[in-house]
């Protein structure tokens, strides 16, 4: 690089950058457990919003939202990273371009800055979105498994016993007829409950 930019240092040490800030959430992060291609997800292509907004044409550009965002903040969901991760991920993503500028001894202008720190926070918002939104709908789904299983144990047991009142109540002496008026709003009570529960689980899926 004849003359530092931001621009150029994106576009023309990509694979060291990537490297560096990889090497980073595996050590940083503890996710030793993730293969090379998991671990660096679509932050590339991040990269490429981000050096797309400091071409020289669009110096001053901030994004006010990233395509590749999202998808990584998903991606992070099904890995098992905790919200605190995502975010830090794009602190360090930061880290590592303004210590390789220092070291190319490259001075950023606050043009640059300000699109550096915007895509970084534009990019942690847009993950942490979609991460949220991937958790929400997994716990809609887990609370609907646990009805439908709640549902399913009660629905024979219940059916069982409002068959049995409807067969013993006719037989019952006069003096046992209260007995029979007690138990049967409660069975009839906890088989509403139980259909009920059949239809909160289809809302939720």
């Amino acid at each position: 690089m004849d003359h530092f930019s931001l621009h150029g240092l994106l576009h023309d040490r990509r694979a060291m950058l990537i490297e560096r800030w990889q090497r980073c959430v595996k050590e940083m992060l503890g996710a030793e457990d993730l293969s090379r291609a998991e671990l660096i997800d679509s932050m590339p292509a991040f990269l490429d919003e981000l050096e797309a907004a400091l071409a020289p044409a669009v110096p001053s550009a901030l994004p006010d939202e990233s395509a590749a965002a999202p998808d990584h903040g998903s991606q992070r969901f099904r890995k098992g990273f905790d919200v605190g991760e995502v975010i830090r991920e794009y602190g360090l993503l930061g880290d590592v371009i303004l210590e390789a500028a220092a070291e190319l001894g490259g001075a950023l202008t606050p043009a640059e800055v300000r699109v550096l720190m915007t895509s970084l926070n534009t990019g942690a918002a847009g993950a942490v979105l979609e991460y949220v939104r991937w958790r929400d709908d997994e716990s809609r789904q887990q609370q609907a498994r646990h009805l439908s299983f709640v549902a399913h144990e009660l629905r024979n047991p219940l059916g069982a016993a409002w068959t049995a009142l409807g067969i013993v109540r006719p037989s019952l002496d006069h003096a046992d007829q209260p007995y029979s008026a007690v138990a049967e709003p409660g069975v009839r009570g906890m088989v509403t409950s139980s259909k009920a529960m059949e239809k909160t689980k289809g809302s939720l899926l």
